[in-house]
């Protein structure tokens, strides 16, 4: 298994590409890649040839850091007041820098609501 390895991993990941071909695989798709959509930093690449009830995009932020995309910089509820503070400088820094190229809750429900189940 390959992946981000941190000292003590008891749970090693997976690439999340591996994981998005494996679900590509399991529904259907035909293999084949293609660009759905590009904004600033960020890039969606959808699987060719799936079902329609199951189809499989994965989107990526270049540069992002471990934040929701779409809610800016805000940090801890202190870090607004005082975002220059100890606790919001090491929070910015654990978690990179936040993007508001896109909207991920929006995105997510505009992918979601067309799937019938």
């Amino acid at each position: 298994m390959s992946g981000l390895r941190l000292p003590n991993d008891k749970w090693p990941c997976s690439p999340v590409r591996d994981i998005v071909r494996s679900h590509a695989s399991m529904n259907g798709c035909s293999g084949d890649i293609e660009v759905t959509f590009t904004k600033g930093h960020v890039t969606c690449e959808g699987y060719k040839g799936c079902p329609a009830n199951a189809p499989v995009e994965l989107c990526t932020i270049q540069g992002g850091g471990h934040r929701w995309a779409g809610a800016g910089d805000a940090g801890p509820g202190t870090c607004k007041k005082n975002p220059e503070k100890k606790v919001c400088r090491k929070y910015a820094a654990a978690v990179g820098p936040g993007n508001d190229d896109i909207n991920a809750g929006e995105m997510m429900w505009n992918f979601f609501k067309k799937i019938r189940l």
